[in-house]
């Protein structure tokens, strides 16, 4: 069996969790056209950026960030640029997968997982079970919604807005 290293540190386990579910439920809607695969994950925390912008070198094959992060500005990656998340209170701060630029069957059989699990609903519903409650709490219709721009946002993603009141 074919076996993946998610790197999956430097963020709340909120995020790991959903995060690993979102991979995970990409992986399995390809599994008939690629086969199973093991999803090995790493939460190492890296307090040192360059360690955690060198990480594909460190053997790492996909991991979640957002898009245009700055420590990854001159390091080779293939990015998937589909939002894994709604955006936060109409700022676009997309979180998109970034896979090592050596693995380019693994960015396509990503890439065609979330579209299928888009598709399907499997996205929408990992979003409501990982994140529906903050949702609820933070009561967003009754708020005021400032949008802000994100000059930092690669141009593949410069359409992205925050849609959480959808």
């Amino acid at each position: 069996m074919q076996s993946i290293y998610f790197w999956n540190g430097n963020k709340s386990p909120a995020r790991q969790f959903y995060e690993t579910a979102l991979l995970q439920a990409c992986l399995k809607a390809t599994d008939n056209e690629y086969g199973s695969v093991e999803v090995r994950i790493d939460n190492t925390d890296y307090p040192c950026a360059d360690d955690e912008a060198n990480i594909f070198l460190n053997g790492a094959d996909i991991l979640v960030t957002v898009a245009g992060n700055v420590k990854f500005i001159n390091k080779q990656k293939l990015v998937i640029p589909h939002p894994l998340t709604k955006g936060l209170l109409g700022y676009p701060f997309p979180l998109v997968f970034y896979v090592n630029p050596a693995k380019s069957s693994l960015a396509e059989r990503v890439k065609k997982g979330l579209n299928k699990i888009i598709a399907n609903d499997e996205f929408e519903t990992l979003f409501g079970h990982y994140h529906g409650d903050v949702m609820q709490r933070l009561n967003l219709r009754k708020r005021e919604i400032f949008t802000l721009t994100n000059p930092l946002l690669p141009i593949e993603m410069s359409h992205f807005c925050g849609s959480l009141l959808d």
